[in-house]
């Protein structure tokens, strides 16, 4: 081992060691109900080592949950959703939604137009996997955007392709995923989620188009090595 990689290794190390001992200092504070010095010791983790922002922050919300803060720590919670996830944190994350659902229907009862608020609901609905309710809702907000073609557009048309998509709903889906693609077509969620239904539904040549615009838009993306194996598996059927 040279010496660049000993130095890389002993760095890790001690973000470990420090970073275990810290954790176990969060526990011992929160068993004296000294909550308020656990979150900022876990906040000036996920600041100093990016490495460990998730844990940090995932342990965060946790201090939140368990004083049941619930708005906060769905927050944090959906935050990073798409970064890693474990099943006590969709737990969680799906009691705060619950637990904060009236309020967030009591004010938009009061400000039934507000697009924020809308969305709000309808996300809050999805994440409890209230399908029903949030297609409802997110159907509302277009109405108010009125086809406005942009970033949060893009967001609705793909959160409802997904919504569908758990439905089993692929053809709806699907319509919302080519809605997605013609706002944002360099972003390649939508593509690959288009791709998985019509490989789904068995329609592979043009599954294994939406595969293929994937690693045109992104060759070295981190879904690279699943992506190939469905262009396979297309091939395969095709052939």
């Amino acid at each position: 081992m040279n010496k660049s990689n000993k130095n890389i290794v002993s760095e890790e190390a001690y973000i470990n060691q420090y970073f275990i001992t810290s954790i176990n200092k969060v526990t011992s504070l929160k068993k004296l109900n000294k909550y308020n010095d656990a979150e900022l010791i876990l906040e000036e983790l996920s600041i100093k080592f990016p490495s460990k922002e998730f844990d940090a922050k995932q342990q965060l919300a946790d201090i939140y949950f368990e004083q049941k803060h619930y708005e906060k720590a769905l927050e944090l919670y959906t935050k990073y959703l798409n970064v890693k996830t474990n099943d006590s944190m969709i737990k969680n994350m799906k009691e705060c939604a619950s637990q904060v659902e009236q309020k967030y229907l009591d004010e938009l009862s009061n400000d039934s137009t507000n697009l924020e608020l809308i969305l709000k609901v309808a996300k809050n609905f999805n994440w409890q996997d209230k399908y029903e309710d949030a297609i409802k809702y997110f159907k509302q907000a277009l109405d108010i955007k009125q086809d406005e073609k942009d970033e949060n557009t893009f967001k609705i048309y793909v959160e409802m392709a997904f919504i569908y998509s758990k439905l089993q709903n692929f053809e709806e889906s699907n319509n919302y995923a080519k809605l997605a693609i013609e706002i944002n077509y360099s972003d390649t969620l939508a593509h690959m989620l288009l791709g998985t239904n019509l490989f789904i539904q068995g329609k592979f040549k043009e599954a294994k188009s939406c595969f293929k615009n994937i690693m045109s838009i992104n060759p070295n993306n981190s879904t690279k090595d699943t992506i190939m194996k469905f262009i396979t598996q297309c091939d395969s059927q095709i052939n």
